[in-house]
């Protein structure tokens, strides 16, 4: 699936982002990376399609946990990932779900806690968008850089199939634990 997506380029990356904000998918990077690093100088195009990308998907998944829920959110997430959600909603709003969006906490998880707990729409899509963003440029930006450092020609498929394992791998292991 991720090569037919990546063979997409930027209408795979934007139905990726958009996914994988309500679905519980590895993170936007699988697909982020390859496509920076085989086209660095587009690097901030990619940002904002990931970031479209996310704020459609996270729209999905809010409304869907506005109407259904706690029960259905309870089916892909431990309720002690629901429970941290919760708490740093109650206590910082907005601001959590902003640094929610720049870390690796799954974005998923954001928008069914945001949308179960009825907080307003228009803060939310704006947070996470935005940090989706930022995180996303600095990526990118990182990529663009050591485009100029390292024979992207030469490594770059390595770099990239490497950075793929690794996160495939990091997601795997965490489904497994749960």
């Amino acid at each position: 699936m991720l090569q037919f997506l990546y063979a997409l380029q930027d209408i795979g990356l934007i139905v990726y982002s958009c996914l994988k904000a309500f679905l519980p998918l590895p993170s936007l990077e699988i697909l982020l990376v390859p496509l920076c690093a085989s086209n660095p100088g587009r690097y901030w195009i990619y940002a904002i399609e990931g970031a479209i990308g996310t704020c459609m998907g996270g729209l999905i998944g809010y409304w869907i946990a506005y109407y259904y829920g706690y029960r259905l959110i309870q089916k892909f997430v431990s309720d002690e990932e629901i429970h941290k959600a919760q708490v740093l909603i109650d206590q910082y709003g907005v601001i959590a779900i902003f640094i929610g969006g720049i870390t690796p906490l799954p974005d998923f998880i954001l928008a069914y806690i945001a949308g179960m707990m009825k907080m307003s729409i228009i803060p939310f899509l704006l947070a996470d968008g935005v940090a989706r963003l930022l995180r996303s440029l600095i990526i990118g930006y990182c990529i663009f850089t050591m485009g100029k450092i390292i024979d992207f020609e030469l490594y770059g498929n390595i770099f990239s199939i490497g950075v793929m394992v690794w996160l495939l791998g990091k997601y795997l292991i965490k489904k497994s634990l749960y």
